[in-house]
């Protein structure tokens, strides 16, 4: 089958300066008969400066963890 997705939120933290935020999801996942599964997604937020200088995955040293990015994963169920 096909499975649309998605997904809006917001945080606000009272009395703080820059770590209110909104972020937001939309995706796709195909499944097949045999247990295995294709998705992809995209998700971004609306920036924190709280969220820049974190240790990346992207390129191994410090960048902007909260920046619009597209996953895609294969996923199996046993």
């Amino acid at each position: 089958g096909l499975n649309i997705s998605g997904e809006v939120g917001r945080q606000s933290i009272a009395d703080s300066t820059g770590l209110d935020w909104t972020w937001y999801k939309v995706g796709v996942t195909k499944t097949f008969a045999d247990t295995w599964a294709v998705n992809a997604f995209y998700t971004g937020t609306s920036g924190s400066h709280a969220y820049e200088g974190f240790a990346s995955f992207d390129n191994g040293t410090s960048s902007n963890v909260d920046k619009n990015k597209v996953v895609v994963g294969i996923t199996k169920s046993f």
